[in-house]
């Protein structure tokens, strides 16, 4: 009997166990680095009723987990130690995530190939706690808060990719030299000044140097006979010889660099594919691009371009373009790319409808939301009025909606923002969305576009440093909707308004009128004071 229960244990579990596609630790391994890092909370959860071989980033073989991707997945909490249990590991990729905690030694996962623990906000000497593990072909550790006791990766002889940014580094270290199957080198977000060493990874073909403090790119870069990818962007470069004539190159970043004009050196890379000027000072001269017959993309947003680059539309391989975000506005050459960003410019919706009514081929065409009018400060008093304009009009179809701090939605939805007594909490930064849609017979039509910002700012009551002095004035004028009159030492005893004929359509006592139903034309305003009558010409729009 004995003997039976013992046996009926043992099939009992093993026919629990193989309901699985691994065995009963590595699945409660699994169970523990979900709680430790606050699965419920993950953008991809895991479904614990279900077998391990369905959940997100998990890859099984032969009954054993060899892949835990759970990159950008919203893990949180200390790096979850379970992970050394799961000793079939090939690759181990939770980057991106809010990991912190001092890292623990990974020399358990001895099959690891592909490490990537970045852009957490990880501790510890990662150096010493990765030592071991002599199969890794890609050791990616940047921008953590770690430290690295040593950097000689030399033993590490099987290593493709590097990922040491953001350590403090100085110099490419030395040791770099003996890896000759290093093809991939990121060390971006240091301090690095001396790049001597460079000249010896004579197989990269990719290389991050971003966000380095550089002036000028390193003149050992023209000694990389395989480079196709370089990452130059967030510096201060300023001299740019070094990239004459690297044939090799396919793609380049001279993103956030306060460039002005662009390097001629650039006219050279005649493989170049893929261009980003991105978020520099660019304003004009984009012919330098012309001889690059294979350039396919190019970004050009976030510069200062108020004239449509045409010279780059003859390019013959030119599939994507994107110009959002600059100070663009009047016609747009048909002949756009297949792919191309014209958003957050200065178009008009006319200047659109013009484009679209040429039924363009273009598969993907950003041209929403744009802006309008432009920045411009509002002074006021507390208790005082004041009135926020813009220059579209509802009659045109527009439908409005006002924000206070750029996100903050208010309650108004008429063109102008009126405030008949201005209190501390109405000070700030206000825009005006405008929305147009139309169903054309060829396309919908689906406008936004955003008043630049007005700043509110508060403004002593001169009364209070001149209790003598008398002001009377009307805002805004032209006027569309609501005229206001600003009042410091009158009594007034009337207000009248006349149109150019003599015949009288307003007479009242208010500070704040309503001129909305008013036809567009110029009118005299009269106002009654003690000391007599006072008179100014307003123009409704």
């Amino acid at each position: 009997m004995k003997k039976f229960l013992l046996l009926l244990v043992f099939l009992i579990f093993n026919i629990h166990s193989a309901q699985y596609s691994v065995s009963t630790s590595e699945r409660n391994a699994l169970i523990s680095i979900y709680n430790q890092t606050n699965g419920d909370n993950w953008s991809q959860k895991w479904d614990l009723t279900k077998d391990p071989y369905y959940w997100y980033g998990v890859k099984i073989e032969n009954g054993a987990v060899t892949e835990l991707r759970l990159n950008g997945n919203l893990l949180e909490g200390n790096f979850p130690n379970n992970v050394l249990s799961l000793t079939n590991l090939k690759k181990l990729d939770v980057s991106s995530n809010k990991l912190t905690g001092n890292i623990p030694n990974l020399g358990s996962l001895i099959n690891l190939t592909y490490l990537n623990i970045s852009n957490n906000n990880l501790s510890g000497d990662f150096y010493s706690n990765i030592s071991s593990l002599f199969n890794l072909e890609e050791i990616l550790l940047g921008n953590n808060s770690g430290t690295l006791t040593s950097t000689n990766f030399s033993s590490f002889t099987n290593l493709k990719s590097l990922d040491l940014s953001g350590f403090g580094l100085t110099e490419i270290p030395s040791t770099l030299g003996s890896l000759s199957f290093l093809k991939n080198l990121n060390v971006s977000n240091n301090s690095i000044t001396q790049f001597g060493n460079l000249s010896a990874l004579g197989n990269l073909e990719e290389l991050n140097i971003s966000k380095n403090q550089l002036t000028e790119i390193p003149s050992e870069i023209s000694a990389l006979a395989f480079l196709k990818t370089l990452d130059a962007s967030q510096n201060n470069l300023t001299k740019f010889s070094a990239l004459h004539n690297i044939t090799t190159l396919e793609w380049l970043s001279l993103e956030n660099n306060n460039l002005q004009n662009l390097p001629t050196e650039i006219a050279t890379l005649q493989n170049l594919i893929h261009l980003n000027l991105a978020n520099n000072k660019l304003s004009s001269n984009f012919g330098t691009l012309s001889s690059l017959a294979k350039l396919e993309q190019i970004w050009l947003n976030h510069n200062e371009i108020t004239t449509f680059p045409t010279e780059v539309l003859a390019l013959p391989q030119l599939m994507s373009l994107s110009l959002q975000s600059n100070k663009l506005s009047g016609n747009i050459p048909a002949n756009l790319p297949e792919i191309c960003n014209i958003s957050n410019n200065r178009y008009s919706a006319t200047e659109i409808q013009n484009f679209l009514n040429q039924k363009p081929n273009n598969t993907d065409f950003v041209y929403s939301p744009q802006r309008y009018d432009e920045e411009k400060t509002e002074k006021a008093i507390l208790a005082g009025a004041v009135s926020l304009n813009q220059l579209l009009s509802a009659s045109d179809g527009y439908d409005f909606t006002w924000y206070k701090n750029l996100d903050n939605k208010t309650s108004t939805t008429t063109e102008n923002y009126n405030i008949n007594s201005v209190k501390a909490t109405d000070f700030g930064k206000y825009t005006c969305e405008a929305i147009l849609i139309k169903d054309n017979t060829l396309y919908i039509l689906d406008f936004a576009t955003f008043r630049e910002p007005i700043t509110l700012e508060k403004t002593e009551t001169l009364a209070t440093n001149n209790p003598n002095e008398k002001i009377l004035a009307i805002y805004p004028n032209p006027v569309k909707d609501f005229l206001h009159i600003k009042n410091q030492n009158y009594k007034i005893e009337n207000i009248s308004i006349y149109d150019l004929s003599g015949k009288i359509i307003y007479s009242g006592k208010s500070t704040v009128i309503n001129l909305q139903n008013f036809p567009t034309s110029t009118y005299i305003l009269y106002i009654k004071t003690e000391e007599g009558y006072h008179h100014f010409k307003i123009i409704k729009k």
